[in-house]
């Protein structure tokens, strides 16, 4: 629409169109500043091309396509936009183009004009390695379980966010011979840092990772004796992808790898230390 003002200068009606379909005739002549040689943009709703004057009177001129293979495109009787000064219009196209492109730029690299935002996931967890000092287990990756975690989000920038959340974990370790079987529990107060990236020409979404650390209260049991202790996720790293549903609502997927370390106390004052490389695939909503 802006490109369409600053080419609608003067309407005009077209006088005459040649049979070769290549020079027309309007009423403009040398009193109206027209000159022998002058090129000016004729646009229509659907067409625009370029023409020279060859011949100017007092009150009417001639005009020819700029182009060898076009031809007029409008016939005598139609209306049509005269642009005089056509270095003019293409300057300020090529700035339309600019600010275009900047707006696209902004547009893509945007997450939301709200600042807040709160996602909710849930997954299920598979540990790479694990570590315990006692309790007789060797390194292994025998323990599964489940996830469950909620973020309010702040946007500090366009594709920058600081998060604030709790998360819940249960798993367990599992071990045939000999038998043993560990059952955790775990709840942690995380923080973490949101990055953005731009998102895909054609796509409405868009990937997001996530660095981030957590402190909470962890709680095992061993057989039938009960042990607790802290807890400290350091760090986690994610990877996600945000889907929208609607303007407000966006499905989340994701996957984590983190590394857990627990240290957890027995009755006897004994001390038991977990490291868990873990990883965890998850869905959710973002609101």
């Amino acid at each position: 629409m802006i490109a369409t003002s600053l080419m609608a200068d003067e309407l005009m009606v077209v006088k005459a169109v040649s049979t070769s379909g290549k020079t027309f005739a309007i009423s403009k002549g040398s009193r109206d500043q027209v000159s022998k040689g002058q090129k000016s943009l004729f646009s229509t709703k659907r067409f625009s091309i370029m023409a020279q004057a060859v011949e100017v009177g007092q009150e009417n001129s001639m005009w020819r396509v700029s182009k060898e293979s076009a031809t007029v495109p409008f016939k005598k009787g139609d209306f049509i936009n005269y642009t005089r000064y056509v270095n003019e219009v293409w300057s300020k196209l090529a700035e339309l183009k600019d600010i275009y492109k900047t707006r696209r730029i902004q547009k893509r690299m945007k997450v939301s004009l709200n600042p807040y935002h709160i996602s909710a996931r849930a997954g299920a967890t598979h540990a790479f390695s694990e570590n315990v000092n006692i309790s007789g287990t060797s390194p292994s990756n025998n323990r599964q379980g489940f996830q469950g975690e909620a973020t309010l989000y702040r946007a500090i920038s366009p594709i920058l966010e600081l998060g604030l959340g709790l998360r819940y974990d249960q798993d367990s370790y599992l071990e045939k011979e000999p038998p043993l079987q560990i059952n955790s529990k775990r709840y942690f107060v995380t923080f973490d840092l949101n990055y953005h990236f731009p998102k895909f020409v054609e796509s409405l979404g868009n990937i997001y990772s996530t660095i981030g650390m957590g402190y909470g209260v962890s709680q095992s049991q061993i057989d039938r004796q009960i042990i607790s202790g802290s807890a400290t996720i350091l760090p986690y790293v994610k990877l996600g992808y945000l889907h929208p549903l609607t303007d407000q609502v966006k499905f989340i997927t994701e996957i984590q790898l983190e590394v857990i370390n627990a240290t957890e106390k027995f009755t006897t004052g004994e001390n038991q230390k977990t490291t868990i490389v873990n990883s965890r695939a998850a869905i959710g909503l973002r609101f």
